[in-house]
């Protein structure tokens, strides 16, 4: 019996010092964040398409996969306010993802992290403004119809009393 305990004792400790060796390698991990394009006035320009999936290879040990793996927020947010020239119709960006690897560092949890590399090279949006036009709804030459005994009291209204219609 006190055989079997110093066994077991054992291998456990030969499974922790495994484990913690294993850990320490540096690894790359190919992770995909959701991307955010922040500084897009959404009433003035309608969002066509933009990539919407950053994927990184980052190489870190083992600590930062099992610490990533129970993080959920895996989003990064880029301000692209001062790249939209607010006198164009149709607006197309295609940002180099190397000038902005400071900005997606600061935002990615980097303890252990030795290198971040993007798989891509571009990121694109593509805007267009939007076209405004208000209706007034006109009800003339309604009839309403009811059965025997019924009418309409006072006059139809609708409302809202205008309709925004928006496009791009």
């Amino acid at each position: 019996l006190r055989q079997s305990r110093a066994f077991i004792f054992s291998l456990m400790a030969i499974f922790v010092i495994w484990l913690v060796s294993s850990m320490s390698e540096q690894k790359t991990f190919r992770e995909q964040y959701r991307i955010y394009f922040d500084g897009i006035d959404n009433e003035k320009y309608a969002t066509l398409a933009t990539d919407s999936i950053l994927a990184l290879d980052i190489t870190s040990n083992g600590f930062y996969a099992f610490r990533r793996g129970i993080e959920k927020n895996k989003s990064i947010h880029i301000d692209v306010s001062n790249l939209i020239d607010r006198t164009q119709h149709d607006i197309q960006l295609e940002l180099d993802i190397n000038e902005y690897i400071d900005i997606i560092r600061r935002q990615i949890d980097s303890r252990g992290v030795s290198a971040v590399k993007p798989v891509g090279s571009t990121l694109g949006i593509n805007l267009s403004i939007r076209k405004c036009k208000a209706f007034v709804p006109n009800i003339d030459n309604v009839v309403f119809q009811f059965d025997d005994m019924s009418g309409l009291c006072g006059f139809p209204e609708l409302k809202p009393d205008t309709v925004y219609l928006y496009g791009s």
